[in-house]
């Protein structure tokens, strides 16, 4: 997590993050050097030619550094000073949540790294579907989640929903990873840290408790923690699923839907979610990029995925229709289809 040091002055290098080498800041500074914006998912960096601004997403504290000119052994050092707040918002309408004083994440930018990124930056998960944008208002499932969405990871309601349904950090990771073709042992330690990093925050966040963690939640079996066993009081299974009221960390704003060619920057095609894991949402997807041209696809966002699922007949699969365990048979084929990286 980012240092709040109020050193006013020195070499950036002396600023601490984490060990993590993904965490470097002269990394960072880098990579922000090179794209102008950077964002991964624990922090956000941004570059206007002047200044630097190191945004920690966890804690919305910020670091901004000064660069100015420098001799030819090109270390850069400039002033320091940080704020604690909000993250500036550019969301327009959208998903707000109940209260906090923060604000919004801007929009993401395209896929993609610039030639001179280091390589242990900004290289996973690459997607214009940041985690400030927002989910269709219809069921998803677990894969569907990995595979489209993997930044709303840190939305609270997406990580209770698959731990408590027999989903690991780990196993999130791997399947997230493993549907965009970047499965490998460094990225999923990376990722996996990640997100044991965001779901000790969301739970935090979900039941204003400093002191929550996931393993005190599931031993003294809190109702959230419970795997599904039944269907709503309304009967139907499906809405077990629904993912309509979700809404993003406190404090953030979401600024809309993601266009039907942004859902699948970044996706390995080949490795969508298949069989039962392939929801409406997935196969909805799938017939609009089938059937409509790219110019359609870049004017049309997912919101439209259940109106269109509803005039082709697109229907759920039977376990998210008739079952409570979707969920648990999605982990399942997770852990028994795809194998853990050697290297």
């Amino acid at each position: 997590m980012m240092s709040s040091s109020k050193t006013s002055s020195g070499a950036i290098d002396n600023v601490q993050l984490t060990a993590h080498a993904h965490r470097d800041l002269r990394a960072l500074v880098d990579c922000a050097d090179a794209n102008k914006n950077h964002q991964d998912e624990l922090l956000e960096v941004h570059f206007d030619g002047t200044d630097i601004r190191i945004i920690d997403i966890a804690v919305q504290s910020a670091v901004v550094f000064n660069i100015r000119a420098e001799p030819s052994d090109g270390t850069s050092k400039g002033s320091s000073r940080t704020s604690a707040g909000g993250i500036r918002s550019s969301a327009q309408g959208g998903k707000t949540t109940r209260s906090g004083s923060g604000k919004g994440q801007g929009g993401g930018k395209g896929s993609g790294r610039g030639n001179g990124d280091p390589p242990t930056v900004g290289k996973i998960l690459q997607s214009p579907n940041k985690t400030n944008f927002d989910l269709p208002d219809m069921a998803l499932g677990a894969r569907e989640l990995c595979c489209y969405f993997p930044h709303q990871s840190q939305w609270a309601d997406y990580m209770i929903r698959l731990v408590r349904n027999g989903w690991k950090p780990k196993d999130i990771a791997k399947a997230q990873l493993f549907h965009r073709g970047e499965l490998n042992k460094v990225n999923l330690t990376r990722r996996h840290n990640a997100l044991r990093h965001q779901i000790i925050v969301a739970g935090r966040d979900r039941y204003s408790d400093d002191n929550w963690t996931p393993t005190r939640w599931q031993e003294t079996a809190h109702a959230d923690s419970q795997p599904y066993n039944a269907a709503p009081p309304n009967g139907n299974f499906i809405d077990l699923y629904d993912v309509t009221n979700w809404r993003p960390p406190r404090g953030q704003s979401t600024g809309g839907h993601v266009t039907f060619e942004q859902i699948r920057q970044g996706v390995d095609i080949a490795r969508q979610p298949t069989g039962e894991d392939a929801g409406v949402f997935t196969r909805t997807v799938q017939w609009v990029f089938a059937n409509h041209s790219a110019a359609w696809r870049r004017a049309h966002r997912i919101d439209e995925v259940p109106s269109i699922a509803a005039a082709q007949n697109i229907l759920p699969t039977n376990e998210a229709q008739n079952t409570a365990t979707w969920d648990r048979m999605a982990v399942d084929r997770l852990q028994n289809n795809v194998p853990d990286p050697t290297s």
